[in-house]
């Protein structure tokens, strides 16, 4: 939805009003409206939703299934807006907090939830194809009923202050739920039809991952897939921040705080990775030490995967001579395809080339160490019928994995006196 098509607040107000108190009159009373404002009001909705919202009769006003799922939506909607408005505004005998939540407008709101999802006004003006001046005026004058700087000039440009990253984020989730709700009531009545916008980490590569979205498309063809890569804590961000609806990887090894909330789907053992044909692989037995004359592909320093290989030559004087640090699969797979680099990885990860017969797993065991690979999403998110199909999917797919074992792990002999980790 766009700063045209995005529906009343007014009109989503008392429609919630109706919900609430099952009676058009005593809502549109309770809105200082009259119930023909209140009538039109209801109708613009429904033409705007493709639906019957409520029936009406002599008993009072009934909600339509269509109405319901609306209902449901428009009460988290009202919820990210309080509480984007839940700290103290004022200074005492002015306007209340309630009269301002009154006089934000649907312009405010796009314009708002267009800078939590857009790096700067530019972007966000043309995202919601208006000219900057236009998106300026708005933000100034939703800063001016907030009585609060939404705002800020500085060395590298206006940017968000703390207040207005705040508020621009619980826009952006509120516009989330009517979007959600448009969604949920298209679908009664036609083919899904709806964008899932999906986070991986880098190295991130899955196998299982493509099963799955192959497997919702063979369903559901008309729903659009959006999936990118980012390094981990930017995913947490945009998650955060309303821009993607699900992040698949390897769950944090961390607290990752009470805003998310993470699902397992199966567990990935971590294994030693090289080339078919590395000199390693024609060895009997392989050590510590035979890794350390081969050159690495690392992960960046403070990662659980590093922690691993950092772990591995801890109580060995001789280490790796010379090490790549790098967070790109292309990379890693580049280098170890063409030359004799040695990396840790998880089996998931080369699954797909490792039947290809292009990288092979080495014998040498690591103490059960795996990464749980799974689901993160937002605290108190509720997914839409698209995404509720696209989690069935993947739970279905996790649920028939055999245990994810590397062949060469399992028949793995240690030489004595050099044991594994």
């Amino acid at each position: 939805m766009n700063l045209s098509t995005f529906p009343n607040l007014r009109h989503l107000r008392v429609f919630e009003a109706v919900g609430r108190l099952q009676r058009l009159g005593l809502a549109a009373a309770e809105q200082n409206m009259t119930q023909p404002a209140a009538t039109q009001a209801i109708c613009k909705l429904e033409e705007q939703f493709g639906a019957t919202l409520l029936t009406r009769s002599q008993n009072g006003s009934t909600l339509t299934e269509e109405g319901k799922m609306l209902a449901a939506r428009l009460a988290r909607f009202f919820d990210q807006i309080n509480a984007a408005l839940s700290e103290p505004l004022l200074p005492a005998n002015r306007i209340s907090v309630e009269q301002i939540r009154n006089r934000i407008t649907s312009g405010h709101l796009c314009a708002l939830a267009a800078l939590a999802e857009r790096a700067g006004i530019d972007k966000a003006a043309q995202a919601l194809a208006i000219s900057k001046p236009s998106f300026q005026r708005i933000v100034r004058e939703a800063a001016r009923i907030l009585h609060r700087p939404i705002c800020q000039r500085t060395a590298h440009g206006i940017v968000l202050t703390r207040f207005g990253t705040e508020l621009s984020r619980h826009m952006k989730l509120a516009t989330l739920e009517i979007e959600g709700a448009a969604e949920q009531i298209q679908s009664m009545s036609g083919p899904i039809q709806a964008c899932i916008k999906i986070g991986i980490p880098q190295l991130g590569n899955s196998v299982f991952l493509g099963t799955v979205l192959s497997e919702l498309m063979k369903k559901h063809g008309e729903i659009q897939l959006l999936v990118t890569e980012r390094p981990k804590d930017v995913l947490l961000q945009e998650l955060h921040f309303g821009t993607l609806d699900i992040i698949y990887g390897t769950l944090s090894e961390t607290d990752i705080g009470n805003d998310f909330v993470e699902e397992s789907l199966f567990r990935d053992p971590y294994c030693l990775v090289v080339r078919t044909g590395h000199p390693l692989t024609g060895a009997a037995r392989i050590s510590v030490g035979d890794l350390a004359k081969y050159k690495w592909i690392v992960p960046r320093v403070g990662s659980f995967r590093r922690g691993i290989y950092e772990s591995l030559f801890a109580r060995h004087a001789r280490k790796p001579k010379t090490a790549i640090e790098t967070t790109s699969l292309n990379i890693h797979l580049s280098l170890l395809q063409t030359s004799d680099y040695v990396t840790l990885m998880k089996h998931e990860e080369i699954m797909l080339h490792e039947r290809l017969g292009t990288l092979i797993t080495l014998p040498l065991p690591l103490r059960n160490l795996h990464g749980t690979v799974g689901i993160t999403t937002r605290a108190g998110w509720h997914a839409t019928q698209a995404q509720s199909h696209l989690l069935e999917i993947m739970r279905e797919q996790a649920a028939r994995m055999p245990p994810a074992t590397p062949h060469a792990a399992r028949r793995a002999r240690m030489p004595r006196g050099d044991a594994s980790i």
